[in-house]
């Protein structure tokens, strides 16, 4: 019967990528993740390296989201509510999705908190994850990242912007950048459901 083959090799290398994307649906591309802000900023250059493998049916795999009501029965730490902050894990969950990474909830869900649920139940983010095309990091300026994807038979984009650092940022992409031209826009917000202008 049809199966997905999800390997966890630790942390594969991307010189595998070829035999990884032949072979399997889905491979770890870090050794187990946990609920630590440091371990989150490495995951960024972990999805912008293996971005150019994403293909429909096989993905590179960021581990599972350690998110809500976590660590029962776990290898890391007590039974607990997640360690990041909101903020953390609203970049968590955007770069999971805008990355393809699979979902696959690490939490005990009887047990979620609002925001958790309320993350891996919005259909309007979960379509990056699931219908996304064309996912890579637009750029890199220190602490401030820029991802975008296409939106497949459209002439939309996916654009997520990531703030690294302990302080405000502004962060801009113009929309030549995106390959819009000169063309107007507008600007909704996904995770609050708004259209921005």
């Amino acid at each position: 019967r049809p199966m997905v083959l999800s390997l966890s090799p630790g942390a594969a290398r991307v010189c595998n990528a070829n035999h990884l994307r032949r072979h399997a649906n889905m491979w770890r591309i870090s050794f187990d993740f946990w609920d630590n802000w440091e371990a989150l900023k490495k995951q960024f250059d972990r999805c912008r390296l293996w971005a150019p493998y994403i293909t429909q049916g096989a993905w590179p795999d960021a581990d599972m989201l350690p998110i809500g009501r976590i660590g029962i029965r776990g290898e890391v730490g007590e039974a607990r509510s997640a360690n990041f902050t909101p903020d953390e894990q609203c970049a968590l969950m955007t770069l999971w999705c805008i990355a393809r990474s699979p979902l696959m909830f690490g939490g005990h869900l009887p047990e979620s908190d609002a925001l958790s649920l309320s993350q891996i139940t919005n259909a309007e983010a979960l379509a990056v994850n699931q219908h996304s095309a064309n996912n890579r990091q637009l750029y890199r300026r220190d602490e401030a990242i820029a991802w975008t994807a296409d939106v497949p038979g459209t002439n939309k984009k996916y654009l997520a912007f990531f703030n690294l650092s302990d302080q405000a940022l502004e962060i801009e992409v113009a929309a030549g950048e995106l390959g819009l031209g000169s063309a107007k826009f507008t600007v909704r917000d996904l995770w609050g459901k708004v259209v921005l202008g």
